[in-house]
């Protein structure tokens, strides 16, 4: 499945994102301190409530109907859409990389005007390193 999304959508998926894909395709982990994509997050607070999409719905932003009124962004297709909510949209960015290279982590809100653009980590390894568990310590217990 990995091999086949890499080929759909024109791109190398990191092998630190492979990894996660590997353990878990989509949504996020309760209570797990080993795994990265948890519901709590450091970088992302509407992946609390949608999670990351599942592999199979990644999508290049030009092919994603929450991008057709933006006209500002150039290279749409280097923007990979890994979970969204609403306008709200995450994206793996190889726009500075090129589709072979470690894509940085790019925040996108469509309904700003202009557009909203943030810069989230500058590559998805340090994306992934930010993901903190929700799961609380004995302490807090």
């Amino acid at each position: 499945m990995i091999d086949e999304t890499e080929t759909r959508l024109g791109i190398v998926i990191p092998k630190s994102l492979k990894e996660q894909l590997l353990i878990q395709n989509g949504g996020y982990i309760v209570h797990c301190d080993n795994y990265p994509f948890e519901s709590d997050s450091l970088h992302w607070t509407n992946a609390t409530v949608d999670g990351i999409d599942q592999l199979d719905g990644w999508k290049r932003a030009k092919d994603d109907h929450w991008f057709e009124s933006v006209e500002d962004v150039n290279d749409l297709h280097l923007l990979i859409r890994i979970a969204s909510h609403s306008e709200s949209q995450l994206c793996l960015d190889y726009r500075k990389t090129g589709p072979d290279g470690i894509p940085g982590v790019t925040y996108i809100d469509t309904a700003m005007n202009p557009i909203e653009i943030r810069i989230v980590a500058f590559t998805v390894d340090d994306f992934i390193r930010g993901l903190v568990s929700s799961r609380l310590s004995d302490d807090n217990v």
